[in-house]
């Protein structure tokens, strides 16, 4: 497991430190958050820095020369380190690019000096206004009236001789005026003014020694009398202290003896109290224990009522349809036969119409035939043969009519028919519906036991939770 994330990895997916492991993930972002801050630095876990060789081999390319150059960076204590001065740029300069003898650093980015001593611009061969050893330097050199060479800039003192002196680096000046040799107007009687400033300097120097050292003395003589009287102070209250001491300590083992009485007394109350909290808790339990039980009982005894109230809706449900049913079934059996016998006499009479009607006109067909072959020869067997081309065509039209008949006729069958199927399905449907509403009540009952069974137990439960947790209030009230 991950102590960062807290979850679960391959144990070959995991970085193992000292004391917990990491997944990669956290582990890298733990590298990183060191990387950005110097007070995350270096890298830990459970307060212990974790090694480089621990670190390393788990970071990419760039993030390990990043770590590299922060464990170079930050491993030099904050004072000693040297910042390009330029603004735009403020690189950490490593101590490879730093010249100790010219007092300089070039910065590996940008390539500008800066002084490491200022930590500012580097000051070309000019001396640095903070070089505290050459500012002594540059003092003793005033009073003893030291001349700086012209070439090397190097401090040269004259002993004895003239004006005229030779540097280590080679170079002639005059030690009165600095210039090079031959080309000023000193003389040596200027130099002999300039060795009787230096004597008096000198002179001056030593007294004000002196006077600091007499100073310095008298500082250190009132500070040791200081110190004795403050010694004769502290040795009193010191005696002080003890009496008061020996007086407090007298109180105190009084005080004690009376906390000790005072505290049997209240350990005894106490006693008597807790006791008086466990009888009234052990018989609030035992009161609590019978109630729970009379609400299961009770509710037991309403789910059996609930399990007869459904069975009861269920076979009255079911006692209604089967009286409606047959009802409704002999009804529409009734009206489907009373619609057919309809339509039969309806084609009945039509057919009744259709043939007298049929008779009427062979009759006045069969007058005008007559009348009109009256005296031909041949007339009866002419109006013979009319009238049978017509009883023919009667016959066809009366057989298109009698096809049209039957069919509306079994149309109408047929729509009875499916009249009482669906009749039929609706009922079943009804039972069905019935059945399926006692089946989900009955679901929905069980559901209700069993969620009001938990109910319950969670209320008997809670109940001897809070009985409990106020046992330990009474317990824990004191007195």
């Amino acid at each position: 497991e991950c102590v960062s994330c807290l979850d679960d990895f391959a144990k070959p997916g995991m970085i193992t430190l000292s004391c917990h492991s990491y997944c990669t993930e956290c582990f890298q972002r733990l590298i990183n958050t060191a990387l950005e801050s110097e007070t995350h630095w270096p890298a830990k876990c459970c307060l212990n820095p974790i090694p480089a060789e621990n670190i390393l081999p788990h970071l990419d390319n760039a993030t390990k020369t990043k770590y590299q150059q922060r464990d170079a960076e930050w491993s030099i204590p904050t004072s000693d380190r040297i910042y390009c001065n330029h603004a735009n740029c403020s690189t950490w300069i490593p101590p490879k690019h730093v010249n100790s003898a010219r007092n300089f650093a070039k910065c590996p980015k940008c390539s500008k000096r800066t002084c490491t001593l200022c930590r500012g611009a580097y000051h070309n061969g000019s001396d640095c206004p903070q070089d505290t050893a050459l500012q002594a330097t540059t003092n003793l050199a005033e009073m003893e009236g030291w001349k700086r060479c012209y070439s090397c800039h190097a401090f040269v003192e004259h002993n004895k001789g003239c004006r005229h002196m030779t540097c280590r680096c080679k170079a002639q000046f005059c030690y009165i005026c600095g210039d090079r040799w031959k080309t000023c107007s000193c003389t040596d009687e200027q130099l002999l003014v300039m060795q009787a400033q230096v004597a008096t300097r000198r002179e001056e120097a030593a007294a004000q020694t002196q006077r600091t050292a007499a100073e310095n003395a008298r500082r250190e003589a009132e500070a040791e009398e200081l110190r004795q009287i403050l010694q004769e102070i502290a040795e009193f209250e010191r005696a002080e202290d003890e009496r008061l001491a020996a007086e407090l300590e007298a109180a105190r083992i009084r005080e004690e003896a009376e906390q000790r009485a005072r505290a049997e007394e209240r350990r005894r109350m106490e006693e008597e109290r807790l006791a008086a909290v466990h009888r009234k808790f052990r018989q609030l339990g035992l009161e609590l224990e019978i109630l729970s039980d009379v609400q299961r009982v009770l509710t037991a005894e309403r789910h059996e009522f609930e399990i007869e109230v459904l069975k009861k809706e269920r076979q009255n449900a079911l006692d209604t349809l089967s009286i409606r049913h047959p009802s409704e079934m002999s009804t529409l059996v009734a009206e489907s036969q009373r619609r057919i016998t309809e339509s039969e006499a309806k084609f009945e009479q039509e057919y009744q119409t259709r043939l007298e009607e049929e008779r009427r006109i062979e009759d006045a067909y069969v007058l005008e035939l007559r009348a009109h072959y009256n005296g031909k020869p041949e007339a009866e067997y002419r109006v013979r043969d009319a009238r049978d081309e017509l009883r023919e065509s009667q016959g066809k039209e009366y057989r298109f009519w009698d096809a049209y008949r039957r069919k509306q006729l079994a149309a109408v069958r047929e729509g009875e028919s499916r009249k009482m199927e669906a009749l039929r399905v609706k009922q079943e449907s009804e039972r069905r519906a019935v059945e399926g509403r006692a089946s989900i009540d009955e679901v929905e009952r069980k559901r209700r036991v069993w969620a009001e069974g938990k109910w319950v137990e969670a209320v008997i439960v809670e109940r001897g939770a809070i009985l409990m947790e106020k046992e330990q209030e009474d317990y824990a009230r004191g007195g």
